[in-house]
């Protein structure tokens, strides 16, 4: 991590420690959004680049729903109504709304979306 970016990964933690449980280690909770995250984007350009995740799109919302989970698990105290996986290869994967960001103080992209796992 580059030293400009050491204060807004520690505001980033505390955006975290806001929807996380007391007690827990924020790094280790940055590593694990930061692993959801990349495989979720490696997904995203597979399937843009022509192969499917998924054999059904029933099969491709249970996969999501699955992640859902994980961040509920990991993030307990998000409103998971606002989370969303976007399936652009272009953008970060886990992202939450714009006004919900906006409330949360989260990291966010130029649409204002916030950004769950964003690479410091």
């Amino acid at each position: 991590m580059k030293k400009e970016n050491a204060q807004g990964y520690l505001k980033h933690l505390k955006v975290l420690g806001a929807l996380s449980k007391p007690g827990t280690d924020l790094h280790s909770l940055y590593t694990k959004l930061r692993r959801i995250e990349r495989k979720e984007h490696r997904l995203a350009e597979l399937a843009c680049n022509g192969f499917p995740v998924c054999d059904t799109e029933e099969d491709e919302q249970a996969r999501k729903q699955k992640v859902a989970a994980r961040i509920k698990s990991l993030l307990p105290l998000i409103d998971i109504s606002q989370f969303f996986i976007n399936g652009d290869p272009r953008g970060y994967a886990l992202k939450v709304s714009p006004g919900y960001a906006g409330k949360l103080e989260i990291h966010q992209d130029w649409g204002g979306y916030g950004i769950l796992a964003p690479e410091f």
